[in-house]
């Protein structure tokens, strides 16, 4: 009865422990917070009164862009920043250490994705209110509900991957360059800040398999004003969850402790 109680405290624990480090760095600070920032100062000063068609309407480009620069930060924070994180951890010995503490594999891996959750939600509500109050993007208050629940889901399947893509890495060297090359040609074809639609078919399919098409348009659902309703894309979540449940049974499966050069 007691092991239930134990392990959340852990968790938390674990997620105070992980936010003190993710406020300590700054290059996932920048990643995460600020770089979402200068890209929509960025894309919709230097597109000033520029449009986009979205679901067959024509709607102002800051409106179109903020949920896919929502996706970008959360992804950055949940995705690429912890990939680096994990491996130069894990090849500085610093994990192997921990292997002697209390703490198992579920419970670093639930932390560091709670970390992703907060972090994801923080660059939300920065992003929106840039937007909202220096470009007049509307904001549903209906769709703050499925906002926050696409981020939270959004956030635990890509923390699961990137652990799971971490397990994959040997050096520290060469995390970002592999977790970069892993989502970058995805985030040009999943409709984050190019319409889907205006992708070639194939390219449209390839995309549909993978959870960052998922992702982006779950949150235009969420954050789009001509929706009624709950603003829930139930069948982008469902995706996002199983993409969540699986990477994080690969991730526990695969979770290393050692370096690769000491385990080798």
């Amino acid at each position: 009865m007691t092991a239930v109680p134990s392990t959340i405290a852990l968790v938390a624990h674990q997620l105070r422990y992980d936010l003190r480090a993710f406020r300590r760095n700054r290059q996932a600070l920048v990643s995460t917070l600020v770089l979402p920032i200068v890209l929509l100062v960025v894309l919709v000063s230097a597109n000033d009164g520029e449009t986009a068609t979205y679901a067959g309407r024509t709607v102002p480009l800051a409106q179109f862009v903020v949920p896919g620069l929502v996706a970008f930060g959360l992804i950055a924070a949940s995705f690429l920043s912890l990939v680096v994180e994990v491996v130069a951890q894990r090849e500085a010995g610093v994990l192997k250490r921990r292997r002697a503490t209390p703490v198992g594999a579920a419970v670093l891996v639930g932390g560091r994705t709670l970390t992703a959750a907060v972090a994801s939600l923080a660059v939300t509500w920065v992003l929106l209110a840039v937007a909202q109050g220096r470009y007049d993007v509307v904001v549903p208050g209906a769709g703050l509900p499925a906002l926050v629940l696409t981020v939270l889901v959004g956030a635990m399947a890509f923390a699961s991957l990137g652990y799971a893509l971490a397990s994959l890495i040997r050096t520290p060297a060469a995390a970002q360059p592999v977790a970069s090359l892993v989502f970058l040609p995805f985030l040009l074809v999943s409709g984050v800040l190019v319409p889907a639609d205006h992708l070639p078919d194939r390219l449209q399919t390839i995309a549909r398999i993978f959870p960052v098409e998922h992702l982006a348009h779950a949150l235009r659902v969420a954050l789009d004003p001509a929706v009624t309703g709950h603003h829930l894309a139930t069948g982008d979540l469902a995706v996002l969850a199983a993409w969540a449940v699986g990477a994080f049974v690969v991730a526990y499966r695969r979770f290393a402790w050692l370096p690769h050069r000491s385990a080798g």
